[in-house]
């Protein structure tokens, strides 16, 4: 089975990158037969590079300054129903998955795991974690590696 793990974020945003800083924490960690990268693509394009993979593990935030707990959705792309109008170039995940279903694309994968950590709303540009998303990235590798049944992070 082909797994592609995706740190899915803005860097340069601060705890919106919590999802590339947990891929950055497991790239090391991860059997030989995992690939992991970052991206900060919109909809379609985080698509294109999720095609030929059996499984995703997909990490990110949400906005949520109330709930501290992560969060796990499963998507089973050849369930969802097809589109039937076309989506704009920076369309949603979801949006980007629809189209690429009614399209019956073969390479689609047959799961998407999305792992989410909270975080309250950016309120300035910064290129670094603050501590508690720094904890957050922790949190959601060892999520990530325990979903690829790897020996924890922390």
């Amino acid at each position: 089975m082909k797994h592609l793990v995706i740190g899915w974020g803005n860097p340069l945003a601060g705890d919106d990158g919590i999802g590339p800083r947990a891929a950055e924490l497991i790239a090391n960690r991860v059997p030989e037969d995992v690939q992991v990268c970052v991206s900060s693509h919109a909809g379609l394009r985080l698509v294109e590079r999720m095609r030929g993979y059996d499984r995703v593990l997909l990490a990110d935030v949400r906005i949520d300054k109330h709930n501290s707990e992560l969060d796990t959705t499963i998507i089973h792309p050849n369930e969802l129903i097809p589109l039937d109008h076309s989506v704009r170039h920076d369309g949603s995940l979801m949006e980007a998955l629809q189209v690429f279903r009614s399209m019956n694309d073969p390479h689609l994968p047959t799961e998407i795991v999305i792992i989410t950590a909270p975080v309250a709303a950016p309120r300035e540009w910064r290129a670094e974690l603050s501590p508690s998303g720094e904890r957050a990235a922790h949190q959601l590798a060892d999520a990530l590696l325990h979903q690829l049944e790897v020996t924890a992070v922390v």
